[in-house]
C-alpha cells in the first residue's frame, strides 16, 4: 500500500511543501514578537547598548547611523573604520538610529527628537503594521496612493514620506542640517 493517501505523513508546518520559512502564514497585520519595545530615539539608545547593531524580532534590525556630510544618505562602513561613499572615518558623535525592516530602514529616530518615516517603494500591510509597532508614541501609518503617511493622534498635520525630519512631539517638520 506505497501509494496509499493513508500512510502520507499530513501537512503540517513544518511539513508543507507550501511552506517557505517558519513564519510563513502570520497575518501581516498582527504585530511581531520583539526583545524590546521601540518608540523613541532613548529606546533605539537603551536597546543597543552600545552595539552598532541588534536584531529586534523577525526580520527587523535596530541600528546606528551617522549622518552623511555630502548629502548622499547615512555613512556606511563595511568592513572596516571608513565611510564607503567618502572614505570619511568614524567618529564617536551622535548619531541616529534607524528600525530596519528587510534591507529598509523604515523609521529613523535622530537625536534631536525628529523621526524620518520611509516605505522603500513596499507598499504592503506587513511595513505599515512594522511602522505603527516602532514608530513614535502617538502616531500611526497607513498607505495612500503608493505612499506611507504618518497622522498624529488627536489631530494635527499629515506627513508624507520623503517630507524629511518632523518633530516626534508637534509633528512640525524640521530642515535637515547641514554638516
Amino acid at each position: 500500500m506505497k501509494g496509499s493517501p493513508y500512510n502520507r505523513p499530513r501537512p503540517g508546518p513544518r511539513t508543507n511543501p507550501l511552506t517557505t520559512h517558519i513564519n510563513a502564514g502570520i497575518p501581516a497585520g498582527m504585530w511581531i514578537k520583539t526583545k524590546a519595545t521601540i518608540r523613541s530615539y532613548a529606546d533605539c539608545e537603551a536597546f543597543l547598548d552600545n552595539l552598532d547593531e541588534r536584531q529586534l524580532g523577525s526580520n527587523v534590525v535596530v541600528r546606528k547611523i551617522q549622518p552623511h556630510f555630502r548629502g548622499q544618505g547615512p555613512h556606511r562602513y563595511e568592513g572596516g573604520k571608513k565611510c564607503v561613499y567618502c572614505g570619511e572615518r568614524k567618529t564617536l558623535d551622535r548619531s541616529s538610529f534607524a528600525v530596519r525592516l528587510y534591507g529598509t530602514d523604515i523609521i529613523i529616530y535622530h537625536c534631536d527628537g525628529t523621526f524620518e518615516f520611509d516605505n522603500g517603494g513596499f507598499n504592503t500591510p506587513t511595513t505599515s503594521t512594522r511602522c505603527n509597532q516602532f514608530g513614535p508614541t502617538g502616531w500611526w501609518f497607513s498607505h495612500h496612493k503608493k505612499k506611507l503617511h504618518a497622522y498624529r493622534s488627536g489631530g494635527g498635520p499629515t506627513l508624507v514620506q520623503g517630507c524629511g525630519p518632523a518633530d516626534v512631539k508637534t509633528g512640525e517638520l524640521r530642515e535637515a542640517k547641514a554638516a
